[in-house]
């Protein structure tokens, strides 16, 4: 199993790769899927990561009743690989 230091680790290496070959800084990492929703992770993420850092909203842009904006909220990053599928043309 990957531990979260490994992750953050392996996170670091891939974005000082992509500044090595485009010259090119990462300016924001977007966290989605699942495992966002862990107690603690995306916290524990952040912290020690030079990059601003937030949690995808596979919903932003989209049209939807106001009253369904905590529950969409709160299960979000779950749905990230469906929303953008379903948008896909």
């Amino acid at each position: 199993s990957i531990s979260l230091s490994s992750l953050k680790r392996s996170s670091s290496r891939i974005i000082s790769s992509y500044f090595n070959k485009t010259g090119r800084s990462v300016s924001m990492v977007i966290l989605s899927g699942g495992s966002v929703a862990l107690p603690g992770f995306f916290e524990r993420f952040k912290e020690n990561l030079s990059i601003n850092t937030i949690i995808g909203d596979p919903f932003q842009g989209l049209i939807y009743p106001p009253e369904l904006k905590d529950n969409l909220a709160s299960i979000g990053s779950s749905f990230a690989v469906a929303v953008g599928l379903a948008m896909r043309k």
